[in-house]
């Protein structure tokens, strides 16, 4: 393009110089403005090309960088790829390895089943045998208890029986008694009209009275003896008998040793053998004893067996009144530390027989006039010789 032009401008100067001076002038002026033309046009054309050339300069400088990205991306891609490969590599071990592990776990679980079918088997061929054995026990136990209570029945019939005939006896002792007090007084009289009578003949008189007395007395307590080893001997097989929980719990002379929980707030014996047995108080039905020793112990009041057992405060004095709880009617003793009784919940009530109320209680921080103490003694050894039922 550049050279097309500055042919046309050399052909230009060669004319000129062909012509007059005159007509060279304003040929000059022309040529003057023809190469301004020419010149700008070119300085545009090339202004043009330059900008088309620093833009596509632009572009290619652009997609090398673009190329530079995508080869770095590429190696980036590279890295990722190996990368990748690897843990495909470990993922497809480690699914080997498992596998291989659900294998051996389904090996182990076949087997596992088996040993399970045979210990099922055998646990089942066991409880049949068991319960057949339970079964002739239960009816031997059941014809042996039946026996013993037939037999009991019959000896509370001799008894009875026994007590009928020492009734009956004593009413004749007693009847012999007013005789023979009778035959002395005769004898006194005989005695008095008798001054003379020798002193041998009222020896042997006082002898032969005296041994009646005693051949009486003897034969009464005999017979007495008799049935007091009678009605032992009875309560000794009563007590031998089964007993269930809850015919122990109502039974007068019967513990059920039991652990029940309780509030420990103020308690002086700790860790100490725990005892359960009804009460008379259908709000209160459970009595707890917890011993320091058999004659001290820690009363407690709960609403169900299993539940959390209670303190037992008093509105009306230190609590002497609940030896009752206990079946007697001793007033308990007393350690008299109820002023440092804490204040928790609890159980109280102002006087014997009264039914028991659940409320706050104690006497510090705050006065409560409820107050209760750490043990009581109340005359009655617990256990004692009751039965104890475990739990």
């Amino acid at each position: 393009m550049m050279f097309s032009h500055c042919t046309i401008l050399w052909t230009l100067f060669a004319v000129v110089d062909s012509h007059s001076p005159l007509t060279e002038k304003k040929a000059e002026d022309d040529i003057i403005v023809k190469k301004e033309i020419v010149i700008n046009n070119l300085q545009n054309q090339i202004n043009q090309e330059t900008v088309i050339r620093l833009s596509l300069l632009k572009q290619v400088y652009s997609l090398v960088n673009d190329m530079i990205n995508v080869k770095n991306e590429m190696a980036a891609m590279k890295t990722n790829a190996a990368e990748i490969r690897k843990s495909y590599d470990d993922l497809r071990d480690e699914d080997k390895k498992m596998l291989n592990e659900i294998e051996q776990m389904k090996h182990d679980h076949n087997d596992t089943s088996v040993s399970l079918m045979n210990v099922h088997h055998e646990y089942n061929k066991k409880l049949s045998e068991m319960e057949q054995m339970m079964k002739i026990n239960h009816n031997d136990t059941s014809k042996k208890i039946v026996n013993v209570r037939n037999d009991l029945l019959n000896v509370t019939k001799s008894v009875g029986l026994l007590r009928n005939y020492t009734d009956e006896i004593k009413a004749q002792y007693d009847i012999q008694e007013k005789r023979m007090k009778k035959l002395f007084k005769k004898q006194e009289k005989i005695q008095s009209s008798l001054g003379d009578l020798h002193n041998e003949d009222k020896k042997i008189l006082s002898e032969t009275q005296r041994m009646i007395a005693n051949h009486s007395k003897n034969t009464y307590e005999k017979i007495w003896k008799m049935k007091e080893d009678l009605e032992q001997n009875i309560t000794s097989m009563i007590n031998k008998l089964p007993l269930t929980k809850q015919d122990c719990l109502e039974s007068s002379n019967c513990w059920l040793q039991y652990s029940f929980e309780y509030d420990d707030s103020w308690n002086g014996c700790e860790d100490g053998a725990q005892y359960v047995k009804k009460t008379n108080y259908s709000s209160t039905p459970y009595l707890g004893v917890m011993t320091c020793s058999s004659t001290r112990y820690k009363l407690f009041l709960s609403k169900t067996l299993t539940g959390r057992f209670y303190n037992i405060a008093d509105r009306a004095g230190t609590g002497d009144d609940h030896c009752e709880l206990l079946g007697t009617t001793q007033s308990g003793v007393l350690p008299k530390d109820y002023a440092k009784s804490p204040n928790t919940q609890g159980f109280y009530r102002s006087s014997r027989g009264e039914t028991f109320t659940f409320g706050t209680i104690g006497y510090t921080p705050n006065w409560t006039s409820k107050w209760y103490e750490k043990w009581i003694e109340c005359g009655v050894n617990i256990p004692g010789n009751n039965r104890i039922i475990p739990m």
